[in-house]
């Protein structure tokens, strides 16, 4: 739990990974649990992070934001 306040996400461990993606999840893909079970803890978090920031830069997004900022 601080992991997630302090970052603003939790990454999952095994036992989630399975039950997210695992043979009996609607969202079941053994490719993704593979990968997602050999990514390095270490190197987890700064790759989260490169791939927020790139979403936060990509114009599809930014328009995304300002039409929900005009709507809310």
């Amino acid at each position: 739990m601080e992991e997630q306040k302090k970052r603003g996400f939790a990454l999952m461990n095994k036992e989630q990974l399975e039950i997210v993606y695992g043979k009996n999840s609607p969202y079941a893909s053994e490719e993704r649990l593979e990968t997602l079970r050999s990514v390095p803890k270490e190197g987890v978090h700064g790759h989260i992070v490169r791939n927020i920031r790139a979403l936060a830069e990509m114009e599809s997004f930014k328009g995304r934001v300002a039409a929900a900022a005009l709507i809310g």
